[in-house]
């Protein structure tokens, strides 16, 4: 269906001003997918309108037609995912075309273009982003094996890769809290460590725990798992003195943590001390994406550190 030029201008006619106007004009064009009445448009809003259409029609000739280049970048990754064309990537410049890449690699599961990137740190996340998914989805070590000890930073765009992608599973949102924990015991835990760590989440064995090189976490590892069996498979969330009696303070912390970040229990959070007691609020903010827990941090430096990295967050992920 097209629009009609004639018919258009008189529905978007006099009664309304000119922001309007255009943005009655976009509206139009864009639910009739009609790519040339955007010639029409000007600005801002003829980029929007080709960048839309191009997307519902998986079109990156149209992409070509924005002149806003971080649109047009947003568009050519928008459409090179839905089509699987991670080729469509390298006619940006950077840092689009990595970005790009990365975004279809972990998407797609495409090892292809995770090489084609240029940032060897952003690449190697790329490739390991999948090979941590496969690992978690086919519970097997292997491809834990494949992932290099990595960087701490490189575990958090993993995990939030891998969140985006299963919507929330509950190994994601476990291993996105203890990665969160772990940089309260001072731990930095790498991404092959992490994977093992889910693993032994995913499966309740512990020896996985093995896989772990770091020998602290290896240790919280297997003190949680064993426990876990212990406990016959109870939850820990509903039976925390329990587990506190049977495991290691930091066992029992992270236990208390889990439970106040599924329970968004904040009497869980004040029963932890210091440092655990902030991480526990920040915790909260940060998966919940919700600043107001940032309010029960009583230091005012960490307080605002809170407010600005839910912000932070928030807005990336509105803009992606």
């Amino acid at each position: 269906m097209f629009i009609n030029t004639g018919h258009s201008s008189n529905f978007c006619g006099s009664q309304f001003t000119s922001q309007q106007r255009y943005t009655c004009l976009e509206s139009l064009a864009v639910s009739s997918d009609n790519s040339t009445a955007c010639a029409s448009l000007s600005g801002s809003y003829q980029d929007n309108c080709y960048a839309q259409i191009a997307a519902k029609e998986s079109n990156i000739q149209l992409c070509g037609n924005v002149s806003n280049y971080t649109l047009k970048a947003a568009c050519t990754t928008e459409v090179a995912n839905s089509t699987g064309t991670y080729d469509y990537c390298l006619q940006l410049n950077q840092p689009y075309n990595d970005a790009c890449l990365y975004s279809i690699g972990t998407s797609r599961r495409n090892e292809s273009a995770c090489s084609s990137i240029t940032n060897t740190t952003l690449s190697d996340t790329c490739s390991y982003t999948i090979y941590f998914t496969k690992a978690t989805e086919q519970r097997n070590s292997t491809y834990c094996s494949l992932i290099s000890n990595g960087t701490y930073a490189q575990t958090g765009k993993i995990l939030n890769s891998t969140l985006s992608q299963n919507n929330g599973s509950t190994v994601g949102n476990l291993a996105i809290i203890f990665y969160y924990y772990s940089s309260y015991l001072n731990l930095s835990i790498s991404p092959r460590d992490m994977c093992y760590y889910s693993l032994a989440y995913q499966t309740s064995s512990p020896s996985y725990c093995q896989g772990i090189t770091n020998s602290s976490i290896k240790t919280l590892c297997q003190k949680a798992y064993t426990v876990n069996n212990t406990l016959n498979g109870t939850s820990y969330y509903g039976n925390l003195s329990k587990l506190c009696s049977v495991s290691g303070q930091s066992s029992c912390a992270y236990s208390t943590l889990l439970n106040a970040i599924y329970y968004k229990n904040l009497t869980a959070c004040r029963s932890l001390n210091g440092s655990a007691s902030t991480g526990c609020f920040a915790s909260l903010a940060s998966y919940y994406h919700n600043s107001s827990y940032c309010g029960y941090i009583t230091n005012a430096t960490l307080n605002s550190a809170c407010v600005e990295s839910v912000l932070y967050t928030n807005s990336t992920n509105s803009s992606v």
